[in-house]
């Protein structure tokens, strides 16, 4: 076991905010929201001298701004252990057991004010049994087992704006203030994954086979609604405090979803290094892997209101079913002093689809972007952009409406590798290795909100 405590001070970016005076003409003054004044003097505190040629005008008044100063010591708590077993039950069966945990107390301290420090657990465990069994000397099979898990929660908190039921995130330009929680919380991830592989290696003649198979289930819930709080800009303090309508940016995302990335993957493999001569050896390999959508994203059924024939149909997205990886490489030594090399390769991989895209692409009958509201005065009184989801049942024109995200059918981003160089030994002291390599990534993912941009 390691155990490693942190700490560090953390000073945030210039921060502007009225002076002692400031802040009493403020309290004095009519026409501004009392309950936006107090909030904001509460958690950005007062400048102790206002800088020269730095104020602000708030109802044909002069405020004078200053440099906020605000300190806060972060944490970070790291607990690491690893412990193994190995046991060989006779001389041809022999068990491996693995287990490792690392568990990480961390202080989330992106919010731009301290007072919206949170504490962010992040552990991770895993678990792992091996059973090898040597059939001959030249057939070994390995059998294992395995389990990891992975924790992580982003907390907002239980801090509430005054007359909202959440703290959103309310920027004010002219004070470079972000004043709420993290920008990205509330958010949580839970990984829970069940392994079963199985790989022989076998030597025959002038090969050396290895083939296997892998299972992995994961059964993962997650919670990322982007600004699910809602994120509120003002271009100036006076705008704010008069609790008028955002005019730089105002957003939020409705419906409270955990979203389900439970999938299954199964892949199988066969690779060869064949040894034609003593200076020639050929490497052939082929992969084959097969992966289910995840469950959230098998969802989209739910918008089927919102299909227009020959043109979108918001169906359950299918899984691809032609991953397959072929590899091919040389070694090549011409002649007999062994001083040279010449050696090439290509290979295909197929990477796995990040949750990000499902998360954000959830079908309006279950979570919404609102980013307009009716309001034209006492924004944040009158409840801002509420948290009333639009769920349910919706008519086909507003369900069209507030489609913000399409999944399409499973194309995993795949990458081609290739490569080719030769190497010479000069004098048996030095060696010059000229090698090309190239890599082309396809079909990677890129994300799009529908009807915010051409």
């Amino acid at each position: 076991l390691e155990y490693d405590k942190l700490r560090a001070d953390v000073v945030p970016g210039l921060l502007l905010g009225p002076t002692a005076d400031g802040w009493a003409s403020l309290s004095s003054m009519s026409g501004i929201s009392q309950n936006n004044l107090s909030t904001l003097k509460q958690y950005l505190g007062t400048a102790a001298s206002a800088l020269p040629d730095t104020s602000t005008t708030v109802n044909d008044v002069t405020i004078p701004l200053g440099s906020v100063s605000q300190t806060l010591t972060r944490h970070n708590n790291i607990l690491s252990g690893v412990g193994s077993v190995d046991y060989n039950l006779n001389d041809k069966d022999s068990l491996r057991g693995r287990f490792v945990v690392n568990r990480w107390d961390y202080q989330d301290y992106a919010a731009q004010l301290p007072q919206f420090w949170l504490p962010s657990p992040q552990n991770y465990y895993l678990a792992t049994i091996t059973e090898y069994h040597n059939f001959t000397p030249s057939l070994i099979n390995e059998f294992r087992l395995g389990f990891n898990r992975y924790a992580q929660n982003y907390p907002a908190g239980d801090q509430k704006f005054p007359g909202l039921s959440v703290f959103p995130n309310i920027y004010i330009y002219e004070l470079n203030l972000d004043l709420g929680p993290d920008d990205n919380a509330p958010q949580f991830t839970v990984q829970n994954m069940y392994q079963g592989t199985d790989n022989l290696s076998w030597n025959v003649g002038n090969h050396s086979i290895k083939m296997g198979y892998d299972f992995r289930k994961q059964i993962s819930p997650q919670g990322f609604t982007q600004r699910a709080r809602g994120e509120y800009d003002y271009s100036t303090l006076e705008l704010y405090l008069q609790d008028a309508v955002p005019d730089e940016f105002l957003e939020r995302t409705t419906g409270k979803v955990t979203y389900y990335g439970d999938q299954i993957s199964n892949g199988a493999y066969i690779n060869d290094n064949w040894k034609i001569r003593h200076n020639l050896t050929l490497n052939l390999g082929l992969r084959y892997e097969y992966t289910t959508v995840p469950y959230s994203e098998r969802l989209q059924t739910l918008n089927a209101i919102s299909n227009v024939p020959g043109l979108v149909t918001f169906g359950e997205p299918k899984a691809q079913t032609d991953a397959f990886m072929p590899r091919i490489g040389f070694a090549y030594s011409p002649g007999t002093s062994g001083n040279t090399s010449i050696r090439g390769g290509f290979g295909l991989g197929y990477d796995q689809l990040f949750d990000n895209l499902g998360i954000l692409s959830a079908p309006p009958q279950l979570q919404v972007t609102v980013d307009s509201t009716p309001l034209t005065s006492n924004f944040l009184k009158n409840g801002a952009i509420p948290d009333t989801a639009s769920a349910g049942s919706l008519d086909q024109e507003t369900a069209r409406a507030l489609t913000s995200g399409y999944v399409p059918d499973q194309k995993l981003p795949k990458s081609i590798q290739w490569n080719f160089g030769v190497q010479h030994v000069f004098a048996n002291d030095y060696t010059l290795d000229v090698r090309y390599l190239g890599t082309r990534g396809i079909n990677l993912p890129v994300q799009t909100r529908l009807n915010a941009f051409s």
